[in-house]
């Protein structure tokens, strides 16, 4: 990942983070003022209500008579008693304050005391005050107190799901030019195995270590026979031969390690594979080889050299590499001493 790639991520998080602290922050002030405005609202309809009542006999007909105001009930209740005798509601009438969720145990006689309280099974905002004979109970909806509210946190969620998607699409597009990069480096264009600096990197990086896993295995592969291709047939000839033998060690080696094109003809696999899977693995593949056919050449030859970590238990990595050099290279000795072919070609 570029350093400017980086930045760019880094610009986007932290001005995505600005934003939604901006706007959580909006999203509480709006919370605290709707309290505020309510707190207001209700000293106000108390003051109305307290002029009202203080000659008026019949508190029930006084309330029935009081204006409406949308998402508020105003309840008066007897200090004494605390029943209701009072509310806009008329189904509260004559409940007891404690019943319907009420508690005005904590009120003070000189301020308007201000809470949450949950009355027949609906939040409200209270604000009651002590004044003479009665409490004077104004309630208010906080559905109604804080209507603009889902409104803000809506706009924060669309905001936010705008910059995951922002986010997501610039770290897909990061990862997608890292894994090209990652094979320009690393892979054989021409086979689409790892090449030798990926080789260098993988395994020659540890060559003076011992291997992590008795089931590390080391296979070094030579193709026969490419340079007598290539002249007598030419050049695509010799690239079906690397082709064809590429396509028959990744299709079985490929799962169990690392295949390499490490040279024009060479070819190395790291694997970790048991001893009985191995040995089943090797028919497998000398099958493969023995009846591949391609289109300009009909017959594939490679020669294998094959170390097993279990075989050279106190070697490091750097000596079973020797040893299956030298196995592969008797192998190929063989094949020429046997085709009568010069070995130069």
């Amino acid at each position: 990942m570029q350093n400017s790639d980086i930045r760019k991520l880094q610009v986007v998080i932290l001005i995505s983070a600005s934003i939604c602290v901006i706007l959580f922050s909006l999203a509480t002030i709006l919370i605290k003022n709707n309290k505020n405005q309510a707190e207001q609202t209700a000293v106000v309809i108390l003051t109305q209500v307290e002029r009202l009542t203080v000659n008026h006999r019949d508190m029930a007909e006084m309330m029935r008579a009081m204006p409406t105001y949308d998402g508020i009930e105003i309840i008066a209740a007897d200090r004494q008693t605390q029943l209701i005798c009072g509310a806009t509601n008329e189904e509260m009438l004559n409940q007891d304050l404690h019943s319907v969720g009420i508690d005005v145990s904590q009120t003070d006689t000189d301020r308007i005391t201000h809470f949450i309280a949950k009355i027949n099974g609906s939040t409200k905002f209270c604000s009651v005050h002590k004044n003479g004979d009665y409490f004077y109970i104004v309630l208010h909806s906080l559905n109604h107190i804080n209507k603009n509210l889902p409104m803000t946190l809506l706009v924060v969620l669309i905001y936010l799901l705008l910059i995951a998607r922002i986010v997501l699409y610039i770290v897909r597009k990061m990862t997608n030019r890292i894994i090209q990069e990652y094979n320009l480096a690393n892979k054989d264009i021409m086979t689409g195995l790892l090449n030798r600096q990926a080789y260098e990197n993988k395994i020659m990086a540890y060559a003076h270590k011992m291997p992590p896993s008795e089931d590390f295995v080391l296979v070094l592969a030579d193709l026969n026979g490419l340079k007598a291709a290539n002249d007598t047939m030419g050049h695509g000839a010799g690239d079906e031969l690397i082709q064809g033998v590429a396509k028959c060690l990744k299709d079985h080696f490929g799962p169990y390690g690392d295949v390499f094109r490490v040279g024009g003809d060479e070819f190395v696999a790291a694997l970790y594979i048991d001893e009985k899977t191995l040995s089943t693995v090797r028919q497998e593949l000398n099958k493969a080889i023995s009846q591949w056919d391609g289109f300009l050449v009909h017959k594939l030859s490679v020669s294998f050299g094959y170390a097993e970590s279990r075989e050279f238990p106190n070697m490091k990595i750097s000596e079973i590499i020797k040893a299956a050099d030298q196995r592969m290279y008797n192998a190929k000795k063989d094949y020429y001493e046997r085709s009568g072919i010069d070995r130069r070609h």
